[in-house]
Formats: C-alpha cells, sequence, structure tokens
C-alpha cells in the first residue's frame, strides 16, 4: 500500500497541510508575542491600547487648543492638521479635560462614568502659516533661447517679522473654496498642559484588537500547532523521500509527473510559486489595510498550501529520479539532453578528424603537420615586416620554429623506440613489448600493431607446443587404453584353453564381454572424435521438444541412476521449448554426460537439470557434486583423455566431455564447463526454433 500512487498522495496533501498548519501556529506565535500576550495578558494590552489612543486625543487636542488660541493658522488648515485626526475616534466614547496650574481651560465631552482615565503631561507646540505662490499650471510660452522654467519652491508673497526659536517648518498644501493653497508651517514651543482624558469601552473596538481578543484563548493552541506541525511535516517529508520512484511492484520507477523533466518541472513549479507568492503578498496588504477579515485569512493558508504542494511535488519528483541509475535526473531533463547531446557530438566530431588522420598514411601526417607550421611560421614574418617589433617575433615565429624541432626530435625519438622493438621480436625475444606511453598518433598504433603481432606469434607457438603434447599424449593414452584390455583378454583365452571348472568358464566370458566391449567403446569414440574434429560427420537439425529429449534420456538412465545413488531433478517452464538440433547427436551428448555423473558424482546426492529460455537461446544446465576432489581446471577436463581421477581407474575413456563438446559444435550449439570447488556444472546452449 505505501508504494501505490494514491496513497502518495494522499500523504503529499497531508504533508503540504502539516506544513501549513506550522506556518499557522509560529504566525499566531508571532501575533501574540509581539502584543506581549504571552508575558502580560489581555488586560496589560487593553491597557496599553488606551493610554495610546489617550496620547494620541491630548497631544492632538493641545496643539489644537494651543493653535486656536494663537491664531496663527487658517482654520481650513487646523482642519487638516487637527480635526482629521480627532475625527478617527467616535466621538460619543471619549472626552477631554485640559487645564493649566490646576486651572481648567477647556473640556470636551466629559462623562459621568468612564472605563479608562487617564492624565497625562503634554508639551504642546503651535504653527505659524505662512502662505506661498503657486506656480501657474499654464506654463509661459517660451522661444528656443528660453530655459525651463524654474519650479522651485516659491519665496513667500511677504515675509513678516517672525519670532525666534522655531523647531522645524514644513508645507502643507490644502484646498479651499475650489482654490489651492500652499503655507510654509513654522512651528513653535507651546506651554506644557495637563490633559485628562476619558474613554468608554467602544474606543477599544478596533479590528485588530478584536482579533487579538479572540485569538487569545488560542495562544498555547499555536505553540502545539507549531510542534504537530513540524513532527507531521517531517514524518511525512521523510516518508516521501523514501518512497519517491518505488513501484508497486517494489522496482525503482517514476511514473506520471515525476517522470516529466525536471528543468521543465522545476520551471512551471517556479511559476506557480511566483504567481502565488505575488497573491499571497497581496492578500497580507490588504489584510493590514483592511483589517484581518476571515476570508482574506483563508485565502492567504489556501495560497499557501498550494505553494507548498508545488514544492513538495518538485522534491518529490527530484528524489524519485535521483534514486534512478546512470543520472536519470539530469540525462533526461530537456537541458541535460540537448548537453549530452552536444557532448556526443563533439566526441563523435573528435573521433571523426582522428579516424580521418589515422587513414592518412604516415608520410601524409607528417607532411600535414609540417604544413601546418610553414603556415604559422609564413603569417609571423608577414606580421613581422608589417609591425617589426620583439613581441610578435618571440611569440609567433619563435615558438614555430620549436615546434618544428620538437616534431622532428620527437618522431626521431618513435622511430628509434620501434626499431628497437622490432630487432628484439625478431631475434626470437617474443614477449618483448615495445612501450607507449610516451607514443601518440600514428607512432602508438604502430607501436600496438607490433605487440599484437608478438601476441599473436606468442599464442601460435604455444597452440603448436600444445597441439604436439596433445598428440604425443593421444598415442600414449590410446597405446594404454587400446593395451589394458587387449592384455585382459589374450589372458584369459589363455585360462579358458587350459583345464577350468563351470563357474570360472561363466566367469572368464563374462570378463572377455566386458573388455571387448571397453574396446569396442574406445574404438567407437575414437571415430566419433576424428569424424567431429575434421567436419566428416553427418547432421540432419530438426525441430525438438528439448524436455521430452531430456525426460527420455533420465528414463533410459533410470537404473543407472538409481544403482549410482543420484536422484535426478529436472525443472523446466510450463510452456515447451523446441530447439534445433540432431536427435541422434543430441542423444549421444546427454548419454556422455549422463554417463559422466554417474562415473564421478557422489552417490546419495541430486543431479540437478534446469532447462530455460534466454533470448534467442535455450539453455540446459546439469549440476552434481563430485566425490573426488577436482584438482584440474575446466578446461584441463576438456582436453581429450583427460579424467577427474588421476589414476585413470573409473573405467572412462576420458573423451566424453571432449566428444559432447565437438557434438555440440557440430549442431551450432556450445558447451560450457564450469567448476566451483566440488560442483561440477555443465550448460548446453542450443538455437531456439
Amino acid at each position: 500500500m505505501k508504494h501505490s500512487i494514491l496513497f502518495k498522495f494522499i500523504v503529499i496533501l497531508l504533508t503540504a497541510l502539516s506544513l501549513v498548519t506550522a506556518v499557522g501556529g509560529v504566525a499566531g506565535i508571532v501575533v501574540m508575542e509581539g502584543a506581549g500576550l504571552y508575558v502580560n495578558g489581555l488586560d496589560a494590552l487593553q491597557d496599553q491600547q488606551y493610554r495610546a489612543i489617550a496620547e494620541t486625543l491630548a497631544n492632538t487636542y493641545a496643539c489644537q487648543y494651543i493653535t486656536q488660541e494663537m491664531d496663527t493658522c487658517p482654520e481650513v488648515l487646523q482642519r487638516n492638521l487637527y480635526s482629521d485626526i480627532l475625527s478617527r475616534f467616535d466621538r460619543e466614547v471619549w472626552g477631554v479635560r485640559l487645564s493649566l496650574e490646576n486651572q481648567v481651560l477647556s473640556e470636551v465631552r466629559v462623562p459621568h462614568s468612564w472605563a479608562a482615565k487617564i492624565d497625562l503631561t503634554v508639551d504642546s507646540e503651535y504653527p505659524i502659516a505662512v502662505p506661498y505662490l503657486v506656480p501657474s499650471p499654464e506654463l509661459p510660452e517660451t522661444t528656443p533661447s528660453d530655459s525651463s522654467p524654474d519650479l522651485t519652491d516659491p519665496e513667500p508673497t511677504q515675509a513678516p517679522t517672525m519670532p525666534d526659536g522655531w523647531r522645524y517648518n514644513s508645507l502643507e498644501t490644502v484646498w479651499d473654496q475650489g482654490a489651492l493653497s500652499v503655507y510654509r508651517l513654522y512651528y513653535y514651543p507651546g506651554p506644557t498642559y495637563n490633559v485628562t482624558v476619558y474613554l468608554q469601552e467602544q474606543a477599544l473596538q478596533t479590528s485588530s484588537l478584536h482579533l487579538l481578543t479572540d485569538l487569545y484563548a488560542y495562544r498555547y493552541t499555536f505553540i502545539g500547532m507549531l510542534a504537530m506541525g513540524l513532527i507531521a511535516f517531517a514524518s511525512g517529508f521523510a516518508f516521501l523521500m523514501y518512497a519517491a520512484g518505488h513501484a508497486p511492484d517494489g522496482a525503482i520507477r517514476p511514473g506520471g509527473l515525476n517522470r516529466l523533466p525536471l528543468d521543465i518541472y522545476f520551471l512551471l513549479a517556479a511559476v506557480g510559486v511566483f504567481l502565488l507568492s505575488w497573491l499571497f503578498s497581496y492578500l497580507r496588504e490588504w489584510t493590514v489595510t483592511e483589517g484581518p477579515h476571515p476570508g482574506n485569512l483563508s485565502l492567504m493558508a489556501v495560497t499557501l498550501f498550494l505553494i507548498t504542494l508545488l514544492v513538495l511535488g518538485f522534491l518529490f519528483a527530484l528524489a524519485a529520479q535521483v534514486k534512478l541509475k546512470n543520472g536519470f535526473w539530469w540525462r533526461k531533463s530537456c537541458l541535460g539532453y540537448c548537453l549530452e547531446k552536444l557532448f556526443h557530438g563533439l566526441e563523435l566530431l573528435g573521433k571523426g578528424i582522428a579516424g580521418l588522420a589515422r587513414l592518412l598514411p604516415l608520410i601524409w601526417q607528417w607532411l600535414a603537420a609540417t604544413l601546418v607550421l610553414m603556415i604559422v611560421t609564413g603569417i609571423s614574418l608577414l606580421l613581422f615586416q608589417k609591425h617589426p617589433s620583439v613581441g610578435i617575433f618571440v611569440f609567433l615565429l619563435l615558438p614555430s620554429v620549436g615546434a618544428s624541432l620538437a616534431l622532428v626530435a620527437y618522431g626521431s625519438y618513435a622511430f628509434g623506440l620501434l626499431l628497437q622493438g622490432a630487432r628484439q621480436m625478431a631475434q626470437g625475444s617474443l614477449a618483448a613489448k615495445i612501450p607507449t606511453k610516451y607514443l601518440f598518433g600514428c607512432f602508438r598504433d604502430f607501436a600496438n600493431e607490433l605487440n599484437a603481432l608478438s601476441d599473436t606469434a606468442v599464442t601460435a607457438a604455444q597452440n603448436q607446443m600444445r597441439s604436439e603434447r596433445m598428440k604425443s599424449e593421444l598415442i600414449t593414452n590410446v597405446s594404454h587404453d587400446i593395451k589394458t584390455p587387449l592384455t585382459s583378454i589374450i589372458n584369459f583365452v589363455d585360462l579358458l584353453q587350459k583345464p577350468h571348472t563351470p563357474e570360472q568358464n561363466a566367469q572368464y566370458l563374462e570378463i572377455l564381454s566386458r573388455q571387448a566391449y571397453q574396446m569396442k567403446q574406445l574404438i567407437a569414440d575414437l571415430i566419433d572424435l576424428s569424424k567431429a574434429s575434421t567436419g566428416n560427420m553427418s547432421v540432419n537439425l530438426t525441430r525438438l521438444d528439448a524436455g521430452e529429449t531430456v525426460n527420455q534420456a533420465l528414463g533410459e538412465f533410470s537404473d543407472k541412476l538409481d544403482a549410482a545413488g543420484l536422484t535426478p531433478v529436472f525443472r523446466q517452464p510450463e510452456q515447451p521449448l523446441f530447439i534445433n538440433a540432431d536427435g541422434r547427436l543430441l542423444w549421444r551428448v546427454l548419454s556422455n554426460l549422463l554417463t559422466n555423473a554417474i562415473q564421478y558424482a557422489m552417490p546419495g546426492t541430486r543431479l540437478y537439470l534446469d532447462l530455460i529460455a534466454d533470448n534467442d537461446q535455450v539453455l540446459l544446465s546439469i549440476r552434481n557434486i563430485s566425490k573426488e576432489a577436482l584438482r584440474l581446471s575446466s578446461e584441463e577436463l576438456m582436453e581429450r583423455f583427460s579424467q577427474g581421477d588421476a589414476s585413470r581407474q573409473s573405467g572412462g575413456s576420458g573423451l566424453g566431455l571432449n566428444i559432447a563438446r565437438s557434438l555440440m559444435e557440430v549442431q551450432d550449439g556450445q558447451l560450457q564447463l564450469q567448476l566451483d570447488g566440488d560442483l561440477f556444472k555443465v550448460t548446453l546452449f542450443f538455437s531456439e526454433a
């Protein structure tokens, strides 16, 4: 189930949701900590909000009062500076009492009951407004010689006498009865007032404080959301990275969108993340300006969820493709495919140029190199004539002359090395090799050809020696194997001519029959081996059922296998396998192999026969455990008159495996022998019919 596509998709959704949950927990913790709700509580936050509102009201009201008393600022400008700020707060929820030196100067809606009363000391300031000219919106007509109009701050219409002590100045623009007016404001310090601000509970009914009040009950839930979200995200992410690429059958094989080239996948995911991030930023700004409405927060959560989903999908596809061998993740990408084709093209171009150079005779390669050096030298001389400077001569002419000398010296060294190696081989040192470490181009090719010729000569000499040795062994073994039964026949014939009992007569006849059969079998083997080796054996390839042929051979040898203590185990596919073979020769091959197993296999063991199909071939393997230690290699056992026991007391001729191999070759098949300790395994290769 863990490898199913639906299950992985559900885990991706849950993992993305867990990360969004963790981010929501972080956002809630940041908001709660920023408001100090983890330390001070909701009452302290309300007191803080009360005082912030009171400070704004007190400062604005005190500055408005002194400005009205000094009468230094037009009423329309006062509305811009003070009234607009005061109107932000509902006039029914606040009241103000302003006093100076315990004398009440002004009161506004002082209530009988209030939720909060804050006493403040305010340093007031008042502005002196000086009118400024405003440039006409219509530009004057200009001539080509006129310069651009001066749009810098205009000078005041008049320069009244100003008292000293102003702190700073600013420009203010107001509309009054459809006319635009610009004032320069100089701010001066006023008296310090005692201001008492009275606030009702409705003064705190702002959206941000209302939201904080609602979220205060979940301040510890945010911590749990963060912890559980991170744990769930880590678990889901680890599982996805492990399960990425695993198909339902257990193999690593990415499917679906995971097979999409990673660069295209990354591009699509990046575009999606960019657009969703822009939407998330827009929703965040909207939430800040318009208030944290539930709809905005839900859209932000959905946007963040989609961003996480895109990132997780790309990482999942990356992990699935990285697990494959041979660099699937970059080879199957568009960029990797283009780069691979480019490198492959450059490689083919280099091989083509190198192959073209190798096709040229040695003299033409040297002539081409000399021609290139002559061209470089000629160009350097022409440049030196037009620009007779030392730099051109040094950097162009001298390198070409030096390269010519180096080419001649290297050619002399390479020819000397090749001549020395050829002389050693001619003197009979066939094992001598020409070192190719410092040879390049045609010189290395020449050295490799000479070394290959030396290897061929060594192999031919070894084969000749081996052939001579095998001829000598053939004569010796044939003489021994024929002489032994012939001597036995002569001796027992002599015994039959002498007085003997009826029991001895029967015994002598049985021995004579066995020895005669052995001699006949040896002669037949020699004739078959000769025919197979010289190609004089007639072959009639037909379409045979391999399984049925093996079963018939096992049936014929069942008694002998039981007597040898061997249990045959034949395993074959349910569907029949057909081969191209000669039935008579195939029977001889199977007979030799089963006879070999009967003679040399350990009693009380199993004889395994496996029939399988491999591409366009059918393979039959026969395995058994040898009762004697196998001290010879597989090649030595395949030689003529070679037996597993060195004493040659098994009763065989030593030709069985060699004849079987020769018979397989004339049927366009193959016989392979493998040894692993005491395990003896023969594999027959047939062409499938």
